[in-house]
């Protein structure tokens, strides 16, 4: 004897009643089951479209609540997994059944219904935490097999869904989940194709065959987003790996350890292999100022700085590659900037130290050149010209009639004098002569002053 709508609803009502009181694995288990039973008999009923919708949208209530009691659960109802998927699939296939094979194809509400539903079939992705996607996958996999155009947007909205849920993750720089959602939104995406193979030879209307063609072409460029996305997601992961192991040892040893040392410098040398795959400009940009910091604050071996300066240049290059946008802010190009400019200080004064250790063993001629040039008048050019000259006459050939006095004392005659004696113009084997050669130039540099009035 055929149950009435009123005993349906009863039964409904009466397992809500019972799983509201006490939760566990088993009453989910039998509420998914009984779920499913009553979706069977409401088909057999005499009922109206609105009774039976109601019904309908009860069990897919029961089923989205089951779902997350799963995940809020998921040590307690290891066990029940699989059922659970079976179930979902059985709920979903019925909900196609009546919405959709006993529908008017033709019907204006036809797009509007499968997007909707579609909808309800992907709501679980919301969510904060994903524990088990198989449970959406199936709800959308249960469908009826004749139902192509639901599956079918129904499959994309749950990639869509997940792809979405990734890139969220990656803003908050959760690229291990990100990257879960990336790899997850694949399958949708794998069993959309099948869905979309199968529906070439079967004679749709035309409605839905325009919905399957427009849907593919959605699909195509998901999925080249999802490609994207989640070798960037690998990449951010690899370096991120390899920072948290480097903070957690900078954290925890008050000592250096070597071994260890090393072993986070081959994690970052080995994500280069993600960050060249993703060919992110700005990923390899982050790569790099990451490796070089390693190399100038960590390893400090002989040949650190040297290799630290060449990973921050190649930062710079590819800052400079990413204009017109403005990277000059960005941590990992401030960090370039700055230790090069760290480096650069260094170096000048480590060439500074050498010159001078190199001038000190000439100190007694040094103060012998800098004594006569204290003699002379810079502002009298030509008769200091003509001592200096006689003193210390230049390597390089000159004109002495270049130099005839005049007032006032040409500018060009000072610049040649300059030019005479600068020290990158002299022999490189001579040090004394070279350090003299910069004493005089500094002098014809006074005069220069004079002449422009400074």
């Amino acid at each position: 004897m055929a149950a009435s709508y009123a005993e349906v609803k009863e039964k409904q009502n009466l397992i809500l009643q019972k799983i509201s009181q006490n939760k566990t694995p088993a009453l989910v288990e039998r509420w998914i089951r009984e779920s499913y039973r009553i979706l069977c008999r409401c088909d057999a009923l005499s009922l109206t479209e609105s009774e039976k919708t109601s019904l309908l949208e009860d069990v897919l209530d029961n089923v989205r609540q089951s779902l997350k009691f799963y995940k809020e659960n998921p040590k307690r109802c290891a066990s029940f997994h699989n059922s659970a998927v079976n179930e979902v699939k059985k709920a979903s296939y019925w909900l196609c059944k009546l919405f959709f094979v006993n529908a008017e194809r033709e019907s204006e509400e036809f797009e509007e219904r499968m997007d909707s539903l579609a909808d309800q079939l992907a709501v679980d992705i919301n969510s904060e935490e994903i524990t088990d996607s198989d449970l959406i996958m199936a709800m959308a996999l249960g469908c009826h097999p004749e139902a192509f155009g639901f599956r079918a947007l129904a499959l994309f909205k749950v990639a869509k869904k997940l792809f979405k849920k990734g890139l969220k993750l990656n803003e908050n720089k959760d690229y291990c989940r990100s990257k879960y959602c990336f790899e997850e939104a694949g399958r949708p995406i794998a069993e959309f194709k099948k869905c979309f193979s199968e529906a070439k030879p079967v004679r749709l209307r035309n409605n839905e065959r325009v919905l399957l063609e427009t849907i593919n072409g959605d699909v195509e460029e998901l999925e080249e987003e999802v490609r994207i996305e989640l070798t960037q997601a690998s990449a951010r992961l690899a370096i991120q790996n390899a920072d948290n192991r480097h903070n957690q040892l900078m954290k925890e040893n008050e000592f250096l350890n070597f071994e260890e040392t090393f072993y986070i410098y081959d994690m970052y040398r080995n994500s280069l292999s993600e960050v060249i795959k993703n060919k992110d400009v700005e990923l390899e940009a982050i790569f790099y100022s990451r490796m070089g910091n390693y190399q100038l604050k960590v390893l400090k071996l002989p040949d650190s700085k040297e290799k630290a300066r060449k990973f921050f240049r190649q930062v710079v290059e590819l800052g400079m590659a990413l204009q017109p946008r403005n990277v000059s802010n960005e941590p990992w190009y401030k960090l370039a900037e700055d230790s090069l400019q760290e480096l650069q200080k260094e170096a000048e004064k480590e060439a500074e130290k050498e010159t001078e250790d190199k001038k000190a063993k000439y100190k007694k001629e040094l103060d012998e050149v800098k004594l006569f040039l204290g003699r002379q008048e810079a502002i009298d050019f030509a008769a200091s010209f003509q001592a200096i000259t006689k003193k210390y006459p230049p390597k390089t050939p000159f004109k002495e009639s270049d130099f005839e006095k005049q007032i006032p004392i040409p500018k060009n005659q000072v610049l040649k004098a300059i030019h005479l004696y600068h020290p990158d113009k002299q022999p490189k084997n001579d040090e004394l002569w070279k350090y003299t050669a910069e004493e005089i130039t500094k002098f014809f540099n006074q005069t220069l002053a004079y002449v422009k009035g400074d």
